[in-house]
């Protein structure tokens, strides 16, 4: 988490959670403004049935599912989709998985641009201290 926070840092957010604990504090700082209106169900609506094609679509509803399986109970229950079970989704989301990083290899370009992000802010920071 703190690589993320630090390759934020050049985007303007200052301040950022530095561990799991910081960020759930964080989030539940927020929690009595959570509401679930008629919009927010059409937008939740439009991105599980993401407009994807055949076998995407597929992968993407398992995914979605899954992120909607970690959310809590509480949220789940204000959001109130059906999924299927989760020893279903679990297993099957961690085989998909599991295959798409074989096909993929192990390299993470997410990781990679913030890693790069930073890099160039610290070169910039240098640049800016010997002007």
């Amino acid at each position: 988490m703190n690589l993320w926070g630090e390759s934020v840092k050049p985007l303007g957010l200052e301040q950022s959670p530095a561990s799991v604990a910081e960020l759930n504090e964080a989030l539940e700082r927020f929690e009595s403004e959570l509401i679930v209106t008629e919009d927010t169900r059409e937008v939740i609506k439009w991105i599980y049935d993401a407009p994807l094609p055949g076998p995407a679509r597929l992968v993407y509803k398992l995914l979605f599912q899954a992120a909607y399986l970690t959310l809590s109970e509480k949220h789940q229950e204000m959001i109130g989709i059906r999924t299927l079970p989760a020893w279903l989704i679990q297993p099957a989301t961690k085989i998909m998985l599991t295959c798409m990083k074989v096909m993929l290899g192990n390299e993470d370009p997410l990781q990679d641009a913030a890693r790069a992000r930073l890099a160039r802010w610290e070169n910039q920071k240098q640049e800016t201290a010997l002007k």
